[in-house]
């Protein structure tokens, strides 16, 4: 019943998935090999309205024209990867390498470039003015030239850009094709700056300018700017940098479409000196492999501490089709002897795996974490281009998708669909996520193409994350968990390890020892009767969190507390105020707390604890001070009492699990299940209580 409850809540409440529409429609213009406003070959620039959604063969207009629209169409073939807001704090006028002023507060772009249209299009740098309250695009101009050189071939291709962290206004840009400056021609991390007088192409210290006529027909700088390459990383990809030390930056790299032999599988750090009022071009003191030995490691961002890394789907071996993270990196670079091996378990941790079978394209994965440090956005390309066959794909292959990974509990839900490939991953000022999507390669399935030279576009998507009622993710059942640790049993119960009070029996007891009938400790510090068991399983194995606390008021002892062992949904009650109450004090503000589930806890968070004394018992907060995960426990219980809570471990815990919905607020679902357990209680307490207290399960299931 608790499942058909919380089911119909979830569908009552839970939003569409948001979906871009691939293998069903393509983003274009009207007259796509016309509507140009730049037309020179290789410059090609596309208007910044009028891109619509446009049918493949087999779908109709009016199902794309339902589909949200791009915010920008950037052309065929352009290949957009890296984007980042440039946003300088300081005086733009009087910064020695800022990038110049019209290219304040604009989104900057990179462009890949294409590898089959003539003439090719793309290899460039642009900025976009962006309005961040209506996502309107009124301006676009070059930051770098098309680094293609029409007659030699020779090419630059850019694949990420980030800010430099030492605030010095300059640009970080990756690479992983480089024929110009670097022996391997694998590309590597470089600096755009302003265009200073006395610059010239000789080498600069560890920074080697780039003449901008070796890799563009007419030597054009449209944006007045230098670009340096100061680390030789070959088949250099995304760039993520610590905030805690901001001389660090980190560069996967990927081999897949990078001409140095071997350069693939490994992540960099890169040691930027920040003491550069003497010497301000030798912005590099070193660069070094941290880790080896990762499948293609594509994806990679750093949050509070951790480096997480997204590897690829092609295989699962040497942690293929995983999320990783490394903790307390930055320690390592600092104190390790590198590099590392990726497959090391203690150094390398395993998040997740699994999100698709093998793919042999477009399995190569982006990864940016949310600013709060709860979940990461992950890419799923398409092992197609058109048109695209469910094949073997299993339900747990997840492709065409944006997932929403959960840091904290290695859940997995669906961000959003209908995405053919998405490399370029970026957060704005909102929240938001930006992301750049690849059309189709030759035309197929496009009705009429004269060719695909033109034909699909590029664009730019908007994913409002996470208040916009369109996009909230939704659970996906069965999700992928991390193959080194297999959960297994149910997700709403707690162990049988857990201590309760009974009204009646002496001292706390064990969870698995009460039945219903036994009146117990409830968050209001009264005692409720146990009517129902949402599952009751002696011998089914199963993992779960332990979670430890200490009081506020007992000067942060850390042992004081027993730990909660709770399962990952199962819900328990956050303290919004650390005001102590007495029990029915109905004017304390402690009432106001909410229920979150567990697996959203993190340390620091503040529970309510209710500590019984004979039959008085006093509600305040604890902290808790450590989270283990994965603990495994023989046995599962989910007791319902009258109240709708119960006092586990001392901790104030709902009766009810969160499903993974995410939209409606925890204390709404909370009070929902409550409700719709009303005649379940009112036949126990009002009716025949025998008929409640001889219940029956199925695999430990209540058959209510």
């Amino acid at each position: 019943l608790l499942l058909l409850i919380l089911s119909f809540s979830s569908i009552a409440f839970a939003d569409i998935i948001p979906d871009y529409g691939f293998p069903r429609c393509y983003s274009s213009f009207e007259d796509y090999d016309t509507n140009f406003v730049n037309s020179s070959p290789n410059n090609e620039e596309r208007p910044l309205v009028g891109q619509e959604r446009f049918p493949y063969e087999g779908t109709t207009k009016e199902e794309c024209d339902a589909l949200p629209l791009p915010v920008l169409g950037l052309g065929p073939h352009w290949s957009a990867i890296g984007l980042t807001l440039y946003e300088y704090d300081g005086d733009i006028s009087t910064c020695e390498d800022c990038l110049p002023e019209e290219f304040q507060n604009t989104l900057i772009v990179a462009s890949h470039g294409s590898w089959n249209r003539s003439p090719y299009i793309g290899y460039n740098v642009k900025s976009y003015n962006i309005n961040f309250d209506t996502y309107d695009v009124t301006d676009q101009r070059n930051l770098l030239p098309s680094l293609r050189h029409a007659t030699t071939g020779k090419r630059i291709r850019p694949v990420d850009v980030r800010m430099s962290p030492l605030g010095d206004g300059s640009l970080l840009m990756t690479a992983d094709r480089d024929d110009i400056s670097t022996s391997t021609r694998g590309g590597g991390l470089y600096r755009i700056r302003r265009r200073r007088s006395g610059d010239n192409s000789n080498t600069n210290n560890n920074a080697t300018m780039i003449d901008l006529a070796d890799v563009n027909t007419s030597g054009e700088n449209p944006g007045n700017v230098v670009i340096e390459l100061i680390a030789d990383i070959p088949c250099a990809r995304q760039i993520t940098v610590s905030t805690d030390n901001p001389r660090l930056v980190y560069v996967s790299s990927f081999g897949g479409f990078c001409p140095a032999r071997g350069g693939g599988n490994r992540i960099w750090v890169v040691e930027l000196n920040d003491d550069t009022q003497n010497n301000s071009d030798n912005m590099v003191r070193s660069f070094n492999v941290l880790v080896e030995g990762l499948l293609e490691p594509q994806g990679i961002d750093w949050s509070k501490g951790t480096l997480y890394i997204a590897t690829t789907g092609t295989g699962t071996t040497n942690k293929g089709n995983c999320v990783l993270q490394m903790d307390d990196v930055d320690d390592y670079v600092l104190s390790s002897s590198l590099p590392m091996d990726g497959n090391t378990d203690d150094i390398v941790k395993t998040v997740v795996c699994g999100f698709t079978s093998t793919q042999s394209s477009h399995a190569w994965r982006s990864l940016r974490v949310h600013p709060s440090g709860d979940y990461a956005i992950l890419s799923v390309g398409a092992d197609c281009n058109w048109p695209c066959q469910d094949g073997d794909k299993g339900n747990q292959d997840y492709q065409t998708t944006l997932l929403r990974v959960n840091l904290r509990s290695s859940s997995v839900t669906i961000a959003a669909k209908g995405i053919r490939n998405a490399i370029g991953l970026w957060f704005d000022p909102n929240e938001n996520l930006l992301f750049t999507s690849f059309g189709s390669d030759r035309a197929n399935g496009i009705p009429n193409a004269p060719s695909a030279d033109n034909v699909p576009d590029c664009t730019l998507e908007l994913l409002r994350l996470p208040d916009d009622p369109i996009t909230t993710p939704i659970p996906i059942s069965p999700a992928p968990t991390s193959a080194s640790s297999p959960i297994s049993g149910p997700n709403l119960c707690f162990s049988g390890d857990n201590k309760v009070e009974v009204m009646g029996r002496k001292g706390l007891v064990r969870m698995d020892s009460i039945k219903i009938g036994d009146s117990v400790r409830v968050r209001d510090g009264t005692f409720s009767k146990v009517y129902s068991f949402g599952h009751y399983n002696q011998d089914i194995a199963a993992k779960y969190l332990q979670i430890y606390y200490h009081r506020n008021n007992d000067d942060n002892t850390k042992s004081s507390s027993l730990p909660l062992e709770i399962s990952e949904d199962h819900m328990v009650f956050i303290a919004t105020t650390t005001k102590p109450t007495k029990q029915h004090d109905t004017t304390s503000s402690i009432s106001t707390a909410t229920t979150t589930p567990a697996a959203m806890l993190k340390v620091g968070d503040k529970l309510v604890i209710t500590a019984a004394a004979d039959d008085d018992a006093t509600t305040t907060t604890a902290t808790i001070y450590k989270i283990n995960k994965n603990v495994s426990r023989k046995g599962a219980y989910a007791p319902f009492t009258y109240s709708g809570d119960i006092v586990v471990s001392g901790v104030a815990a709902s009766n009810y699990v969160s499903m993974g919905i995410q939209k409606v607020p925890f204390g709404l679902i909370h009070w929902i299940a409550h409700t719709f357990k009303s005649p379940h209680r009112l036949v126990c307490s009002h009716l025949n209580f025998a008929i409640c207290e001889n219940e029956t399960y199925t695999d430990g299931l209540s058959n209510w």
